[in-house]
């Protein structure tokens, strides 16, 4: 069974900054990956995230947090190519991952403070996947 987001739920998290949402659903999203997805295949994109997140603040200028969110809006075509690798028993963990993390994107809209709650999102799926056996 292949676990999907909704558009409200990832608003609530990255816009509305509700952190029991947030807390909440990486737990059901990092338990549910910890199956099928490797550490590897969650962390070859975090470094992309944690990089931006190194980088991306409020005094950035306009032309940075461009290009912060350009790295960050092309973990889609990543994420697409991931789930086109995959072998069958991966393929839908994946694209569970990747309807997670575009409707997340979806949400930032080139805010760095809602880039910044999509981290902390990210980092916790991570987490909860880690505690819950994923390899």
């Amino acid at each position: 069974m292949e676990y999907k987001i909704d558009k409200k739920v990832a608003e609530q998290i990255i816009v509305a900054d509700d952190t029991e949402k947030l807390v909440s659903e990486a737990e059901v999203i990092g338990k549910y990956l910890a199956k099928d997805l490797s550490t590897s295949q969650i962390r070859n994109v975090f470094g992309t995230v944690k990089q931006v997140s190194l980088s991306w603040t409020a005094q950035s200028t306009a032309e940075e947090g461009k290009a912060y969110y350009r790295q960050i809006l092309l973990l889609k075509p990543k994420m697409a190519y991931q789930e086109g690798r995959a072998g069958r028993q991966q393929k839908e963990a994946i694209r569970s991952f990747r309807q997670v993390l575009e409707q997340s994107i979806n949400c930032i809209e080139g805010d760095v403070k809602r880039f910044k709650r999509f981290a902390e999102f990210f980092e916790a799926i991570l987490a909860y996947h880690k505690a819950y056996g994923g390899k």
